[in-house]
């Protein structure tokens, strides 16, 4: 059900600069890849049924030389905007950059993740990272696996979850309509240099021991768009890789087994939001959402009744993380 739900959205990722990027290479790698995952030849809608097309490498590379590689945002950006009808998946070679545009129904970043890196490879190797799927029953093995280890964990997230819920209700604050934003969408990409990155990890040591990149780099973004006087929600929505709660032989699966969990972080510490983090996942909060989502995909269309008022929403940033 997540798959089919996220499938009229797409993922863009890149890597490089990559040395000697060939077309011929990369189409080779490619068809390596369909040789070792049925996965890349379907076609994801948001239907129940779909279909598998015959041919993933016709038309899925493109060499765009006259893209300019100087502004990576920029790069991104027009992946993205581009006009025309879309591949479930393809790939843009730019000078020395990689690109990878995929429907987001075919799997979720550890798929981009892999091809990537197949991408990337000196050589052709048979992409085993892409052979292996989440079992059928992922959702329940997952959620089963968790509760049996910890079965007090189950009182734990629904406590977690009402409380982050009734923390956040007090502070709705000003609502709006929602705007079309899509045609304003900007892909802005930076880096942290060397000394920059050094300071960092010497005051993380210092001030928040153990604390994950995660909660760090969620702190730095609440200080930094507080700091430009912008109003920031306090509950932070962070994408959750439930492949931790299945049994490690199927950690590499490929599908959709991420969840977005709402986390209320007023503070902006990262110890706070480590600590936070740790007791939603030790919950099994991320996998419960996941059980719920599964059932409600069950339920026939005609039961899902559509909302009758227009829909608002916080005049605030959300950050996804």
């Amino acid at each position: 059900s997540l798959d089919r739900a996220l499938a009229p959205t797409r993922i863009v990722a890149f890597l490089g600069p990559i040395a000697h990027l060939d077309e011929k290479d990369v189409t080779a790698k490619l068809r390596s890849a369909t040789a070792c995952s049925a996965r890349l030849f379907l076609q994801p809608t948001v239907d129940s049924r779909w279909t598998y097309r015959s041919a993933v490498i016709d038309g899925a590379v493109h060499v765009r030389s006259d893209v300019a590689t100087a502004d990576l945002g920029d790069l991104l950006t027009y992946v993205h905007a581009r006009p025309g009808p879309r591949l479930p998946l393809e790939v843009f070679l730019c000078d020395d950059y990689v690109v990878l545009d995929y429907s987001h129904g075919l799997g979720d970043g550890q798929l981009g993740m892999a091809l990537l890196s197949l991408f990337a490879g000196s050589a052709a190797p048979p992409a085993r990272a892409l052979a292996a799927d989440l079992p059928r029953n992922a959702v329940w093995a997952g959620l089963l696996r968790h509760y049996r280890k910890n079965p007090a964990s189950a009182v734990q997230s629904w406590a977690l979850r009402r409380e982050h819920r009734a923390q956040a209700s007090r502070e709705v604050g000003l609502v709006r309509a929602p705007e079309d934003w899509a045609a304003t969408k900007h892909t802005v990409a930076g880096y942290l240099d060397a000394g920059k990155l050094g300071e960092l990890n010497d005051w993380t040591a210092v001030h928040a021991p153990g604390a994950t990149r995660v909660a760090v780099t969620t702190a730095l973004w609440v200080a930094a768009l507080r700091d430009h006087g912008l109003t920031v929600d306090p509950t932070v929505s962070m994408a959750m890789n439930c492949r931790r709660y299945l049994s490690p032989e199927y950690h590499s699966g490929n599908g959709n087994f991420a969840v977005v969990v709402p986390v209320y972080v007023p503070s902006a510490s990262p110890a706070d939001i480590n600590v936070k983090v740790r007791r939603i996942i030790e919950s099994g909060w991320p996998i419960a959402m996941m059980g719920v989502g599964d059932l409600l995909g069950r339920l026939p269309r005609s039961s899902v009744r559509p909302p009758t008022e227009a829909q608002l929403m916080p005049d605030r940033l959300r950050l996804v993380v």
